[in-house]
């Protein structure tokens, strides 16, 4: 079995704005070097078998003025309890779609598409080699993927998209007198945001540049949804500031919103109070444990993948595109 290329990823961009400027050669050379390390010693992903069957969409997803388009959903079932308990999700070009669990492995869901509907023909398991503690967030900022570690208080840095599951975890920086960071997104070019949120809730948003050394830290809170626990945030165009929001009750049962700016900086600058209200997208009946977005440039709408957690060994992944 090969993990390769994705046919849904990802075409990031928009008809407001350039890509933005990739990061220097002399900065990906060494985080790679130091990520990749040796891998001769290194296996490749294990492959488990799986078991797939359709899903329908009326049980778990509700369009709110038919914004959403269910385009396809898949029960996975494996003997191997590995296989399930997602905290976060992500697409990588190389790999397709990566998954990490709550103890520590990387799941990557090999599978082709055909009229548009994918197939997942298997799943490949591998340890997050240099995990520290339980991972509860992934964003990909341009070349790597970020990794949040709230127990610790750490952001770690992996270069799947070079080192593929090989790739060790590099400390970035760590949260120190703030709330554990649980949420994480890209953002702008130059900046990832984190959210950090307790017992108590939200307490407010952090705001990252990408290469600075030296790192001054922007907070902000963001409109919280009353009576939900912000669940994980998304970006599909990784440029424009078009933000998802996923929020869960303590019935399980979650809501999908959109907040959207016309600047980056009215989410976290000073006129962050410029915000426009957030818009209700969707609701689930479950609440999803991953998700991610991209941009399709063609359509100018935003896909989405989410898992939901369905027991050990077993897991229900599903792709919705959102209109704009």
């Amino acid at each position: 079995m090969v993990f390769g290329a994705t046919a849904i990823c990802c075409v990031t961009g928009s008809t407001r704005a350039s890509p933005p400027p990739p990061p220097s050669p002399d900065l990906v050379a060494a985080v790679d070097a130091a990520s990749c390390g040796s891998q001769h010693d290194t296996p490749a992903p294990e492959a488990i078998p799986v078991k797939v069957s359709p899903l329908s969409p009326e049980p778990i997803v509700e369009s709110v003025k038919g914004t959403v388009t269910w385009r396809w959903g898949y029960h996975l079932a494996s003997g191997d309890s590995r296989v399930g308990n997602i905290t976060g999700l992500t697409i990588d070009e190389k790999f397709g779609i990566i998954a990490m669990t709550a103890n520590r492995h990387w799941l990557i869901l090999d599978y082709g598409t055909k009229d548009g509907i994918a197939a997942v023909k298997a799943i490949g398991l591998a340890p997050m080699r240099g995990a520290p503690g339980r991972p509860t967030s992934i964003a990909f900022t341009l070349h790597w993927q970020l990794v949040s570690f709230p127990d610790q208080n750490i952001v770690q840095r992996y270069s799947l998209s070079t080192c593929g599951t090989a790739a060790v975890g590099l400390p970035v920086f760590t949260i120190a007198g703030q709330p554990p960071v649980t949420v994480l997104t890209e953002a702008a070019a130059d900046y990832v945001a984190l959210v950090g949120q307790d017992e108590t809730g939200i307490k407010n948003t952090l705001m990252l540049p990408r290469e600075q050394q030296t790192v001054t830290i922007r907070r902000h809170d963001i409109p919280a949804l009353a009576g939900y626990r912000l669940v994980a945030l998304a970006n599909g165009t990784k440029i424009v500031p078009y933000i998802f929001a996923l929020w869960a009750t303590p019935g399980h049962n979650a809501v999908l919103q959109l907040m959207y700016v016309p600047l980056w900086g009215d989410f976290w600058g000073p006129n962050a109070n410029t915000q426009t209200v957030p818009v209700k997208v969707a609701e689930f009946s479950r609440t999803p444990t991953g998700m991610t977005a991209f941009f399709n440039r063609k359509t100018g709408h935003t896909g989405m993948v989410l898992t939901f957690d369905t027991g050990p060994g077993s897991v229900d992944i599903v792709s919705i595109d959102i209109k704009q």
